[in-house]
């Protein structure tokens, strides 16, 4: 599965990267990070809330 969905160098990894997506109330990717840090991470999904069209999602 990791695979599938780009988390996973290989078949043989041991483990999936984390990666996170912001979904528009359209159901469309309004944004793919990639490289997630987790003490960093929420405030940089909720700039991206703040500061675009995604914003009208219900919190």
């Amino acid at each position: 599965m990791g695979l599938a969905y780009g988390a996973c160098a290989s078949a043989d990894a041991g483990s999936a990267n984390r990666i996170s997506y912001l979904i528009g109330p359209d159901g469309k990717v309004r944004q793919a990070y990639s490289t997630v840090s987790p003490a960093t991470h929420p405030q940089e999904v909720l700039t991206a809330l703040e500061g675009s069209a995604v914003s009208s999602i219900k919190r």
